[in-house]
């Protein structure tokens, strides 16, 4: 797996061959940073259950000013942090606990969780959105099984529903002023 675009453009990002977690596709982070277009520069990225790191690697590469990347195990975290030589915060802790406690607002957070594991999906959503931790003019990103219909109800937030295989992604863009 490889960066895809940026001042990282090319560096290999390593990931566990026994398939323990489930990288993001190349399509669909590339999906989602032409979404966000220029939206990315300057903003705080925000990724849950990074994994990899390849989505928090991939928004540094291409002009967040800040990522922080939270999961549970953060060895290939960290050992792809020390290759690429980059300095994003890497938190070793449960989303669901990091998302209650955090003082901080996002301008992207990207949610990618066990799929199978649909109340962290739920619990998590209902989080970021009862907090507000999405800044005005944000995103949420959730990537998720294509049999899974992931939905909130809140003002001001735009829905788009994109598909990839077995794979969905739901955008959400808190509009600003609302």
């Amino acid at each position: 797996m490889h960066i895809i675009a940026g001042t990282l453009k090319g560096q290999s990002i390593q990931y566990p061959k026994d398939r323990s977690f489930r990288p993001t596709k190349a399509v669909v982070r590339e999906a989602v940073f032409s979404s966000l277009s220029n939206a990315i520069s300057g903003t705080r990225f925000l990724d849950l259950c990074s994994g990899s790191g390849a989505m928090g690697f991939e928004a540094l590469s291409r002009g967040a000013d800040q990522v922080i990347c939270v999961d549970q195990n953060v060895h290939y975290l960290k050992q792809n942090a020390k290759k690429l030589q980059v300095n994003v915060q890497i938190i070793r802790s449960n989303i669901l606990s990091f998302l209650s406690k955090t003082s901080d607002f996002y301008g992207v957070i990207y949610l990618d969780p066990v799929w199978a594991d649909v109340s962290v999906y739920n619990q998590a959503i209902d989080c970021i959105i009862d907090r507000q931790l999405v800044l005005p003019g944000g995103y949420l990103f959730v990537e998720h099984d294509a049999t899974f219909e992931c939905s909130i109800n809140a003002p001001g937030v735009v829905v788009k529903h994109y598909k990839y295989g077995n794979t969905r992604l739901t955008r959400y863009w808190f509009k600003q002023g609302c």
